[in-house]
């Protein structure tokens, strides 16, 4: 759903941002995420990095920043998401993962290499393979291609969706890899139809 925000829902959105109250403060940065008209959402994107994010948000605004601010792809907003990338909260990692990969900039695709190079939390890993597939830089695939490999069926499984979003030959070929050597019957059965629709 996109919400169309006039200025009283603008004002609303900027007071409940700046609430003691944490649920009205997710309430905000939940219509925030619906509004898809950035030059009306500036304003309070600005506002929020004057916040301090890692330091006094709550896990769950956290989170809920992470995600609305997946939906911009003006430059505050993407310093914050940054910003978020260090919090100590692996859910807030994951969410602001998988934004980054809305942000079709060099400096995103290297954060998210770092994240995938250092991040020892497997839900988290999850995020950052799907952040890198949609990004959709080939430069990623041996990187992805690697989490194929993974323990974890779940994190084998974003990795293989991730390479499919990606696509190309290299994708391809890391995929047919994976299927011959996949035993999970879930993993497999996504990496077939991830195939057939390439």
């Amino acid at each position: 759903m996109t919400l169309d925000a006039g200025e009283e829902e603008m004002d609303a959105i900027r007071v409940q941002l700046m609430s003691s109250h944490q649920g009205a403060r997710l309430n905000a940065l939940e219509r925030l995420a619906q509004i898809r008209d950035e030059s009306r959402t500036l304003s309070i994107v600005a506002l929020m990095q004057n916040y301090a994010v890692t330091n006094k948000m709550k896990p769950q605004v956290q989170e809920a920043v992470a995600i609305a601010f997946g939906h911009f792809t003006n430059e505050v907003a993407f310093r914050i998401l940054l910003d978020l990338c260090a919090s100590p909260y692996w859910n807030v990692r994951y969410e602001t993962a998988k934004s980054l990969g809305n942000y079709k900039q060099d400096e995103a695709y290297k954060k998210l290499l770092f994240m995938l190079s250092h991040e020892k939390d497997t839900d988290v890993l999850e995020g950052v393979v799907i952040g890198l597939g949609t990004l959709q830089d080939a430069r990623a695939i041996p990187l992805i291609a690697d989490h194929l490999k993974s323990e974890s069926w779940s994190l084998r499984d974003k990795a293989a969706e991730a390479l499919g979003n990606i696509g190309g030959s290299a994708a391809l070929e890391h995929l047919q890899t994976a299927l011959l050597q996949e035993q999970d019957a879930y993993v497999k059965e996504s990496i077939k139809g991830i195939l057939d629709s390439l």
